[in-house]
């Protein structure tokens, strides 16, 4: 799904919205998931918080980053980088419990943040659950509110269709109140709702399209023609223990194996691992645009 980038504002806030609109209109309005972020940090903003961001799930790598932002600083949003191996992290923690969370973490250096997670959810199953009557479509899973984040099953069984997870985080005010919370709470399950649909929408289009993946290419890279690895490449896949026959799937097992050996949460602050963490990082960048994985 493609993750728009607004530029930064000025800090005092004046109502510059491309839409007079109630917020449930402009977001009925939208046609394509990726217009949905840019609806939603602008109403955030004009609920009163100075500043809004979309944090973002890297399924393949477990990082979590900017997807769409509003008024935060580049250095701010670096901050909020983290992965979701970083269980000592309130965000991470906030994700997982799929709940949303008041964070005075001293992330900022004035005031504290608001973070609600978003996920692919819905009350009502796929076609294919319904048709087949089965009970486990992602989407309704998802809608339990009991249910905590479960990572690797984030595919419907019904459908096949990949989720997303997403972060919105606000900045609170000088006075931030119940009434304002409450409303931050109910725009984000708003806007929640029209993504999940818009991106069924979208799911059932790409089908269309494509119904038999004939335009996908090979889903092993080693059907693809073969190609010498590059120098840093090479030396990626020698970082990461692999040769350069390695898969795209090997590739990732092998990283997510790595991250958890080496994340400094698993090792007490071993200044070696963390080292060795930043190596496979680094490794995994460098094939990951090389399109290898």
């Amino acid at each position: 799904m493609a993750s728009p980038v607004l530029k930064p504002r000025r800090e005092r806030f004046i109502d510059q919205r491309s839409s007079n609109e109630s917020a449930a209109l402009r977001l009925i309005a939208a046609e394509r998931p990726e217009e949905i972020f840019p609806i939603l940090l602008e109403e955030i903003v004009f609920l009163g918080f100075p500043r809004a961001a979309v944090l973002e799930v890297d399924f393949d790598s477990g990082e979590i980053k900017t997807a769409a932002s509003l008024n935060f600083a580049p250095a701010t949003l670096k901050g909020f980088q983290t992965s979701l191996w970083a269980s000592e992290d309130p965000l991470v923690a906030a994700l997982v419990n799929l709940r949303p969370v008041l964070l005075p973490d001293g992330r900022l250096k004035t005031g504290s943040i608001y973070a609600h997670p978003m996920i692919y959810r819905s009350q009502t199953r796929c076609w294919e659950a319904e048709r087949e009557r089965r009970a486990d479509c992602l989407a309704v899973q998802n809608a339990d509110p009991r249910r905590k984040l479960q990572i690797q099953q984030q595919v419907c069984s019904a459908c096949g269709m990949r989720s997303y997870i997403t972060m919105v985080v606000g900045q609170l005010g000088r006075s931030p109140n119940q009434i304002q919370l409450r409303q931050y709470r109910s725009l984000v399950d708003r806007a929640n709702r029209h993504l999940s649909r818009l991106f069924k929408v979208e799911h059932y289009y790409n089908r269309m399209r494509d119904p038999f993946d004939l335009f996908k290419g090979p889903k092993d890279p080693r059907e693809a023609r073969e190609r010498k690895a590059k120098p840093l490449e090479a030396k990626a896949l020698e970082t990461l223990g692999l040769d350069t026959k390695a898969t795209g799937t090997e590739i990732k097992a092998r990283y997510k194996e790595l991250v958890k050996l080496h994340h400094p949460d698993a090792n007490g602050g071993d200044r070696g691992s963390e080292d060795r963490f930043r190596d496979v990082l680094q490794a995994y960048r460098v094939l990951k645009q090389a399109g290898l994985c």
